[in-house]
């Protein structure tokens, strides 16, 4: 086309298309793929595009467009995948300029129906069919126009897997492996229970006999978007009546890490165990299974290597063998599981550092054992705290009075005039206080 955007496709069409070594849009590289000496198709470079000439190179030479291509933040829908589903299937629709700089007031419908919850980036979305939608257009309105799919998008209702009900489980073996699948169009048995806490709906069943005592971790990922969770429960029993939970991925949300749902399975050599994976409130997505013993911990790194106690700051934790679950501490104080993302099982990240942290090193404890880093955590002094206003500005004893400024975390006295008074911290920037019984007129010191 003519008026491209960021992250489509562009045929060019010439002559001695051989040995190509570049291809640029206004002088920004691109990806390309020579189809032939007089055809080439390249992917529009991401980013800020400007309208201006296409280049080619060759080892012997370039050539630029006669005319300047123009840029357009229109919306262009170029792919659905999968093609057809049920209700509530993960779908990725693929295109361009679904978000960025200017582009607002996104409306995504599946024949009319508007989309629930969904993962996007400029070039695709990723959602579960809504409930009620039919076949037809998948549509995007957007502030800087509109798009309709180039195809319909199939809702109907297919097969189940083969392995949807309990009775039916595949088989897998060994001590380490992968499969992969999805969960399209399958179901829940009447007598099964709500797997990882979660009522799903979608579930599919692996059979699998330990070959030797040990400790194991069954990693699922939903393939098809973080922001849809597959989820996971390891049972021991011969039917849905005697099932036993031995082991479970973390209780899930809406939206959580691809790794998060792992369970680490003790297992006993000769037992056979019954693996459930469900989608997050019967959601239906492709998924990959991956198992293996699970060893001692190890850290290799971590970065940042410093910052202040109690501050909000992503610390990244790499190493291997992590497993969903593990107990971690910085400098001697434990981190708020809440304060945890287990991204994978060689990446761990730690969202806020413990109020009580001091410099120490960060250790990471999983079933299988303990591990601490070569290197310490170094905890900063914070800085000093800044008062910008405070409300009301005069008031009498026991009035609730709020203090705005910046650095407050870590705040150990409010003083009155020098009188102490008790206080709330409820964010770095806010605080919560009361005039205390004897103070009187004069500034207000926060330490």
């Amino acid at each position: 086309p003519n008026a491209i955007a960021s992250g489509l496709p562009v045929v060019i069409t010439g002559s001695g298309f051989s040995d190509v070594t570049s291809v640029t849009f206004n002088g920004s590289s691109s990806s390309f793929i020579v189809n032939s000496f007089s055809q080439i198709t390249a992917t529009a470079p991401s980013g800020t595009l400007t309208p201006g000439p296409i280049t080619v190179t060759t080892s012997i030479g370039s050539a630029s467009s006669s005319g300047n291509y123009t840029v357009t933040l229109a919306p262009v829908i170029t792919g659905i995948t999968p093609a057809s589903g049920p209700e509530k299937r993960v779908i990725t629709v693929t295109g361009a300029n679904f978000s960025g700089t200017g582009i607002t007031n996104q409306v995504l419908l599946v024949n009319g129906t508007p989309i629930g919850s969904f993962s996007r980036s400029s070039t695709s979305y990723t959602f579960a069919v809504p409930v009620g939608a039919t076949t037809g257009p998948i549509t995007l309105q957007t502030s800087q126009g509109f798009a309709t799919s180039p195809s319909n998008f199939v809702v109907t209702a297919g097969p189940a897997p083969a392995n949807d009900h309990f009775a039916n489980a595949q088989v897998i073996t060994g001590t380490t492996g992968v499969l992969s699948g999805n969960t399209a169009n399958a179901t829940k048995e009447p007598s099964e229970p709500n797997h990882a806490n979660n009522p799903g709906g979608a579930s599919v069943w692996f059979t699998w006999t330990a070959p030797s005592s040990g400790l194991f971790l069954f990693n699922p990922a939903n393939l098809s978007s973080s922001q849809f969770g597959i989820i996971q429960s390891i049972y021991t029993g011969n039917d849905l009546a005697s099932l036993t939970l031995v082991a479970s991925g973390l209780t899930p949300t809406n939206s959580f890490p691809r790794f998060a749902s792992a369970a680490v399975l003790n297992a006993v050599a000769g037992t056979t165990y019954r693996i459930a994976l469900d989608g997050y409130n019967g959601l239906m997505a492709d998924y990959r299974l991956s198992w293996s013993p699970l060893a001692p911990p190890v850290i290799s790194s971590f970065s940042p290597a410093s910052a202040t106690a109690g501050q909000t700051i992503n610390v990244f934790v790499s190493g291997a063998n992590f497993a969903p679950g593990a107990v971690v501490t910085l400098g001697g104080a434990v981190v708020a599981p809440a304060r945890l993302t287990f991204s994978s099982s060689n990446s761990i990240i730690i969202t806020q550092i413990p109020l009580t942290a001091v410099t120490g090193p960060i250790t990471v404890t999983t079933p299988a054992g303990s591990v601490t880093s070569a290197a310490s955590f170094i905890i900063t002094p914070p800085p000093a705290p800044v008062i910008s206003s405070f409300s009301p500005n005069g008031a009498k004893v026991g009035t609730p009075v709020t203090i705005t400024g910046t650095n407050f975390t870590g705040t150990s006295a409010v003083l009155f005039n020098g009188v102490a008074s008790s206080f709330t911290v409820t964010g770095n920037s806010t605080l919560t206080t009361a005039v205390p019984a004897t103070a009187s007129t004069g500034t207000i010191t926060v330490t």
